[in-house]
């Protein structure tokens, strides 16, 4: 799978709010940070991304 590839389902999971999908693609070491969250280890970014998903009713990601 290539990069393009693996972005799309990323975003295809995320914008599902599909917690199982995202786990597997997660390196044990990745990161999120943006302007209100900065979690670190996949433990944590699962978790955010979970508050994250919990905080809306629905998402969209639409990249361009």
């Amino acid at each position: 799978m290539n990069y393009k590839e693996i972005a799309r389902v990323y975003f295809e999971n995320f914008s599902n709010k599909n917690i199982a999908a995202l786990s597997e693609q997660f390196d044990p070491e990745c990161s999120l940070r943006d302007w209100e969250i900065n979690a670190v280890g996949k433990e944590e970014v699962i978790e955010a991304n979970k508050g994250i998903f919990d905080s809306v009713e629905s998402i969209h990601v639409n990249p361009l």
